[in-house]
């Protein structure tokens, strides 16, 4: 089973530590929704307000 948007998420919340950089990579193939998916990370990443 793919992991959910919540599932996705949640492992973007958990990647910057110590105040670093992370960077997060979506593969998928054209029309996967791949800038969608992004879109939406974005949002929700930057509703939790500064970190």
């Amino acid at each position: 089973m793919p992991p959910t948007f919540d599932d996705l998420l949640a492992r973007a919340r958990a990647l910057p530590r110590g105040g670093r950089r992370a960077l997060l990579g979506i593969a998928g193939g054209p029309g996967a929704g791949k800038s969608t998916l992004a879109a939406a990370l974005v949002r929700a990443l930057n509703a939790d307000g500064p970190s």
